[in-house]
């Protein structure tokens, strides 16, 4: 009986003992890969997290004084933080001159998944993760130079915002829309924002849940953990050359493409007379014919070749943008796109009051807002502002070394998010508002151009003159608002049935006593956004209008321009303005100027 007894007790204690090795075996196994069913569904376990993680394209950057450990915000599980990828890194970019032209090489990929056995990472006594400056520098480094010091100082700046910026509140879905439809009114944003996108989108962005919000905040401090640890400096240090001067930068493209920046180049130097340094990024294989290159080195243009950065096989290739203002040598950067033409030298917008005391960054306008169901504000961790227009990056004006360095930073975070489009153009709409969101995420102010837009184009008479834009005319910086500055030209290349003296006839636009402010008065507003009192764009005046975009018989992509006033019955009188071309400030001959220099209506 006692053989027995002892008999069964060895029988289960094997079985406990064998159970507990297999337990701890398959502990330190590395998380199995699964496959989401597609973008945008709700995270839920582990195995899924790896494989998002694994299916993202984001390269990942951070200063290296954080240790973001495992923790995460209460509300999701994210994936942990590797602040040490073991990789072999090289330097991001080196720029070597060959041909006259400036070649970029390939940017590392970095494989920055977690590790099978993450290992334990120390923290701070706050359990923010973050290291003191301390950490940065020894005693017997006390008397380091200035550069040091800088370098530290925005360090420790940018590991605040990014903590800061992790540790947000993680919401659901329904959790934010309470809150946000409070902020944003449904009557003014369903008639405000991209129709399209509100109807191509709005399952993606209900489907993405607390945990994909705590891994898309992660991947992108991880993409500025690896840009780091490859030796790319990711917020401004001044004697580190990382740029000098100002000059305006241009993303090249296609046959038609490179026809519209010859046009833009041709009038900045022949009619508007700038000296502005210019140079123009492109892909491998593109801007090849000789008679084209050699122009735009006469007209005083630097062409810039991405070597080992493909061309990606969709409609527009968006990613360049950011890359190409970060890779430009100027620290001061007018980016323009090749079809948005300035009416008058831009120089002077370097030495704008709203410009520098904006964070050294001014965004321009769109027709159209962020919905209230949108997830970036969840990611962001904010509630929507009514008030905040999407941008218009057909232009953006910036200072690399804004914002105590961290404007720096904001265009790599921009960059990733360009990169990792298949996610984040669904909550964009394309690549301009990447740039807005970026600066959210590091809680740095950017300044907004208080001019709300108009629209030039044309009166269609195959639909009893109904009037077809096919420009954004963007204005002037304060004191100069009433004149416009820009002529971006966006759905000119999707339009048919002009030509010259039939292009641009007439504008559209909110009466200016709704749409701009003679304030010179500047503020913080929401997020971080420096605008002045009583501006056009953050007006409530402005919560009735609408610019939308129409397909016109026989003209192709049209924008109209209509108010609704919600406080008398939808009355417009006076609220929208129709005006001839040639009446509107300072537009005379310009557009006898757009095509005398090559500028063109069709194509892409």
């Amino acid at each position: 009986m006692l053989l027995r007894k002892t008999n069964v007790f060895v029988l289960v204690l094997t079985i406990v003992l064998t159970s507990l090795l297999t337990v701890y075996y398959l502990s330190s196994l590395p998380l199995p890969s699964s496959s989401l069913s597609e973008a945008g569904s709700a995270t839920s376990n582990a195995a899924e997290l790896e494989a998002e993680w694994e299916k993202s394209t984001s390269p990942p950057i951070i200063p290296p004084s954080i240790d973001l450990g495992t923790s995460q915000p209460e509300g999701g599980v994210g994936l942990p933080v590797d602040p040490k990828p073991s990789v072999d890194f090289e330097e991001v970019v080196k720029v070597t001159e060959g041909n006259g032209e400036v070649h970029i090489l390939p940017v590392v990929e970095v494989d920055a998944r977690p590790s099978g056995s993450s290992g334990s990472s120390s923290s701070s006594s706050s359990g923010s993760g973050l290291s003191s400056s301390s950490d940065d520098t020894s005693d017997s480094e006390s008397s380091s130079t200035k550069t040091t010091t800088t370098t530290t100082s925005s360090k420790d700046r940018l590991a605040r915002s990014l903590q800061a910026f992790l540790d947000r509140p993680v919401r659901s879905y329904a959790e934010a829309l309470k809150e946000n439809v409070k902020a944003c009114p449904l009557k003014v944003h369903d008639r405000q924002v991209n129709p399209d996108q509100l109807k191509g989108e709005r399952k993606h962005w209900k489907a993405i849940g607390t945990d994909d919000v705590v891994m898309r905040r992660e991947q992108l401090v991880n993409g500025l953990n690896a840009l780091e640890s490859q030796g790319e400096k990711v917020t401004w240090v001044e004697d580190e050359g990382k740029g000098d001067g100002r000059g305006i930068v241009v993303a090249g493209g296609n046959r038609d493409t490179t026809a519209r920046l010859l046009a833009l180049l041709r009038i900045l130097r022949n009619e508007l007379h700038s000296n502005l340094p210019v140079q123009v990024f492109h892909f491998p294989g593109e801007i090849t014919a000789q008679s084209e290159r050699d122009e735009i080195e006469q007209l005083g243009g630097t062409l810039v070749q991405f070597e080992g950065v493909k061309r990606l096989n969709i409609w527009k290739n968006f990613q360049i943008k950011a890359l190409s203002i970060l890779k430009s040598t100027f620290s001061e950067v007018l980016y323009l796109d090749s079809d948005n033409i300035p009416l008058k030298d831009p120089a002077h917008l370097f030495e704008s009051e709203l410009y520098l005391s904006g964070g050294k960054a001014v965004f321009w306008p769109d027709i159209t807002k962020d919905h209230p169901e949108n997830a970036i504000f969840r990611i962001l961790g904010e509630t929507c502002d009514h008030k905040e227009w999407q941008i218009d990056s057909g232009q953006i004006l910036i200072d690399k070394r804004g914002n105590n360095g961290l404007n720096l930073a904001a265009l790599h975070l921009a960059g990733l998010m360009q990169k990792d489009h298949e996610f984040w153009f669904k909550l964009s709409g394309g690549d301009k508002d990447t740039f807005r969101y970026a600066f959210h995420m590091l809680d740095i102010p950017f300044a907004a151009s208080p001019r709300w837009l108009s629209s030039a184009g044309n009166l269609n008479p195959a639909e009893n003159n109904r009037f077809c834009g096919n420009t954004m005319l963007q204005y002037d910086l304060p004191p100069y608002t009433d004149t416009p500055l820009f002529l971006h030209a966006n759905l000119l290349k999707h339009t048919a049935g002009v030509r010259q003296g039939s292009t641009f006839t007439h504008i559209k636009y909110i009466n200016p006593s709704s749409s701009s402010s003679t304030s010179s008065t500047y503020k913080f507003g929401a997020g971080g956004l420096l605008t002045p009192q009583e501006t056009s764009a953050r007006s409530d005046e402005l919560d009735g209008a609408k610019m939308y975009v129409y397909t016109g018989k026989r003209r192709g992509m049209c924008v109209d321009v209509e108010f609704e006033d919600f406080t008398d019955g939808g009355n417009q009188e006076g609220k929208v303005e129709l005006v001839e071309w040639e009446k509107g400030n300072g537009l005379k001959g310009l557009e006898d100027m757009f095509y005398k220099y090559g500028g063109r209506a069709g194509g892409w």
